[in-house]
């Protein structure tokens, strides 16, 4: 009622959660939106968040994805007579290291002179040469160094505001191929630092037909890891000046030094990853460099290893149309979307129903459907109903144990609405509940007497009774035969636990299946 809603909507943030730079690749926004009558709706960015029934005051919260460089969040709360409140976040994705510049590497009596340059977009936070901290002022783009050293072994160190680490080192070898070349990079022109300062011939330069080279640190041509994140770091050189880096076409940097060292996080899609660094000299002389990496998901985090669903056909009530065979399907879709469950394919539930002689209907018994979950073995039954009237839908569904046949959880769906299009939304948000209700949390096990075990999960996680979880812990790291650097771990599974009692900080779980001996301190994961 447009009388008694007389004020626009407040939205309330959790600011301190919000970064104003970071190097993620999404961020979570949580806060409250709320009216003094009814609040109909909440976007962040562009999810619009499920609501089922409108309230005076709703939590949210939201994992909103970043992309590199600047992010404006766009947060919107509307009320029941479409009055809007919005509020923006601005966020500076920062996934680049430092770049450091290097223009001129020499020896200089019993030490090393070295002229360089630090850049970073999103402004840098400290410098570090063989660890010790330099002054550098707090946030600026660009900052020029000189400096005098007693040593030919040299370590640089610089961070960025995000986090980002680039790292430099000059050995003795890099200082004996340098010591007889300076260059300025403005002019592209090349000293001898030999006695007489005397300019070389420009043309030197001119004849040179060598690309830069590239160098990745610590990474062959094809590449394995169990991480989301990788870190591509290396560095280009050229004699005539590295003029552009790229990375995958994407300008890194524009009119280097001598010496470009660099760092860039990426994220890994599951399976291969193809990267190439390409840079280009003063002279036009490009040079190229490529690695493949292969991401593997750890089997505890796939999605064979979650929770197993079989949804039976639902039971119809009301106006009874075919608009409950089009829920069942519309409903499997929108779990599938969802990526949090595993589902039993509709076929192996029609082979099991043959191989009974039940028909669909029959699972309405408890005992039959209890008995149909058994063989397919799944760890839970999605059953439920569709009340359809002439101008309504309303589905409920129920979540039950396979082995105690104990609800789990429950959920309903109603809208007005029975366009195909508002059917999907409905289903949408069916499932999106049930997600909620399980969410993928990790932790670790506090304690392991007989077949039980405390873990450091309870209500303030929102677990529930029931649950199933998987202990394991991380195998011995993959070691690179050429490199030696570690490229993650495959983890190793001792088990599986279901929770027999919630609460707010911990729980205790039944051990169900045992691999091998669960100790204090190994993870677990919930399906």
């Amino acid at each position: 009622n447009s009388k008694t809603d007389q004020q626009a909507p407040k939205i309330s943030l959790e600011g301190t959660t919000i970064p104003a730079i970071t190097n993620r690749f999404a961020t979570t926004i949580s806060g409250t939106a709320s009216d003094d009558s009814y609040i109909a709706a909440i976007q962040i960015g562009s999810n619009n968040l499920p609501i089922e029934l409108a309230e005076p005051r709703i939590p949210f919260i939201s994992e909103v994805p970043l992309q590199e460089g600047a992010n404006t969040i766009i947060i919107k709360a509307t009320d029941l007579v479409g009055q809007t409140t919005e509020k923006s976040l601005h966020i500076y994705a920062d996934h680049q290291g430092p770049l450091i510049h290097l223009q001129t590497v020499r020896r200089s009596g019993l030490g090393v002179h070295l002229d360089g340059q630090l850049t970073d977009t999103g402004g840098l936070a400290s410098l570090l040469v063989n660890g010790e901290k330099q002054k550098i002022p707090t946030g600026s783009k660009n900052y020029t160094f000189s400096l005098e050293l007693d040593t030919d072994d040299i370590s640089l160190r610089a961070i960025d505001r995000a986090g980002n680490i680039t790292t430099a080192k000059i050995g003795p070898d890099s200082l004996a191929a340098a010591a007889p070349v300076r260059l300025f990079a403005a002019s592209n022109q090349v000293f001898s630092d030999a006695g007489s300062g005397m300019l070389l011939a420009s043309a030197q330069t001119s004849k040179d037909k060598t690309p830069p080279a590239i160098t990745f640190y610590n990474l062959a041509t094809e590449e394995t890891s169990y991480d989301e994140l990788f870190l591509l770091e290396g560095e280009a050189s050229d004699i005539s000046g590295v003029e552009t880096l790229s990375l995958d076409q994407q300008t890194l940097q524009k009119n280097g030094g001598q010496k470009l060292f660099f760092s860039v996080l990426k994220q890994l899609q599951p399976g291969n990853n193809n990267f190439q660094i390409s840079a280009t000299d003063s002279l036009g002389n490009q040079g190229k460099q490529q690695v493949s990496v292969i991401r593997k998901v750890q089997k505890v985090r796939q999605i064979g290893s979650r929770m197993s669903i079989a949804v039976l056909p639902f039971e119809k009530k009301g106006s009874v149309s075919l608009l409950g065979d089009i829920l069942y399907d519309k409903l499997i879709d929108s779990f599938i979307e969802q990526k949090r469950f595993r589902l039993v394919e509709r076929k192996e539930l029609d082979r099991i129903l043959q191989e009974l002689e039940l028909s669909a209907s029959e699972l309405t018994d408890p005992d039959n459907a209890l008995q149909v979950g058994k063989l397919l073995s799944a760890h839970t039954l999605l059953s439920g109903t569709v009340i359809e009237t002439s101008d309504s839908v309303e589905v409920v569904a129920r979540l039950v144990d396979t082995e105690s046949a104990a609800v789990i959880t429950s959920n309903d769906v109603f809208d007005q609405d029975k366009s195909l299009r508002s059917l999907d939304h409905l289903l949408d948000r069916l499932a999106f509940k049930f997600k909620q209700d399980f969410p993928m949390h990790e932790g670790i096990i506090l304690e392991v007497s007989g077949d039980t075990a405390l873990v450091d999960l309870g209500s303030n996680k929102n677990l529930l009774p029931y649950s199933r979880m998987v202990c394991f812990k991380e195998g011995k790291g993959i070691k690179h035969p050429v490199t030696g650097k570690i490229l993650g771990a495959k983890s190793v599974i001792l088990g599986d636990l279901k929770v027999v009692q919630v609460d707010e900080e911990f729980s205790q779980a039944e051990i169900i299946q045992q691999n091998g001996e669960m100790k204090q301190l190994d993870k677990i994961i919930l399906r």
